[in-house]
């Protein structure tokens, strides 16, 4: 998976989590739906200027979509520190 995948998976499990669908999100960040799909699936590489319009609006930090704060918004599992 590369980052573009990453943290579209991240995006779209944030958003679900908040109940919010895709054409919503789209909506608010003004673009189309196709092209949050596209996002989400890491079809496409997100600016940072929307980037941090998504986090805004999914009410997280951007380190939380970029995957710096751990695997928070993953579904793989972590790793214990030895």
């Amino acid at each position: 998976m590369n980052i573009s995948q990453r943290v579209g998976h991240r995006i779209k499990v944030r958003r679900v989590d908040l109940g919010l669908q895709q054409g919503e999100l789209a909506e608010k960040l003004g673009v189309t739906q196709a092209h949050l799909s596209y996002l989400e699936q890491g079809k496409r590489q997100i600016s940072l200027e929307l980037l941090e319009k998504i986090a805004q609006i999914l009410k997280c930090p951007m380190s939380d979509l970029l995957g710096e704060n751990g695997r928070r918004y993953t579904d793989a599992p972590e790793r214990d520190a030895a």
